[in-house]
């Protein structure tokens, strides 16, 4: 088996770096990278993955590949590769954890359906309040004319004089 192709991904920040082996269109990665993924400790996800094995919901001959690895001092290690899809789908389906949970619970043209739905809802709502400001506007320009006439009519008025007639 080819090496094939070292993929690195690293997070916007630079704060995560995942490195995997693509080969033929399948993802592997080393007990580490796994760990970096899900932000555990090496020997949790040693200790998943052996149950997954002792449990025979896989087999290791089929997701378990050894590929040499240059380390930091310079020596070459063969470092076992666990393929990816195949072990993270069992991963995650044996020790319930809450990511991936409702994958493939919805489908694209229902969530479609329900971004249009609540869209709709969402614009009907935002009309309603647009129609309610516009009355408010209406209300407080009639208070306004209203205020306006009465100055109007209050300066036309003569002003109430004395009738002094002579005694």
């Amino acid at each position: 088996m080819s090496a094939g192709e070292l993929i690195l991904y690293t997070t916007d920040d630079g704060a995560t770096e995942i490195q995997l082996r693509a080969i033929d269109g399948t993802a592997w990665l080393s007990l580490n990278r796994i760990a970096d993924l899900f932000d555990r400790d090496k020997s949790v996800i040693s200790r998943h993955i052996k149950a997954i094995f002792e449990d025979r919901e896989l087999s290791p001959d089929s997701v378990v590949a050894s590929y040499a690895t240059t380390a930091a001092d310079g020596k070459t290690y063969q470092v076992d590769h666990y393929r990816l899809e195949t072990i993270l789908d069992t991963f995650l389906a044996t020790n319930e954890l809450p990511l991936l949970r409702t994958a493939g619970g919805v489908s694209a043209k229902e969530a479609e359906k329900i971004a249009h739905d609540r869209y709709a809802l969402f614009d009907a709502r935002r009309k309603e309040a647009e129609r309610r400001d516009s009355e408010e506007v209406d209300e407080v320009e009639e208070l306004k004319r209203i205020a306006e006439t009465a100055k109007a009519v209050s300066r036309k008025r003569p002003s109430a004089k004395k009738k002094g007639g002579k005694r």
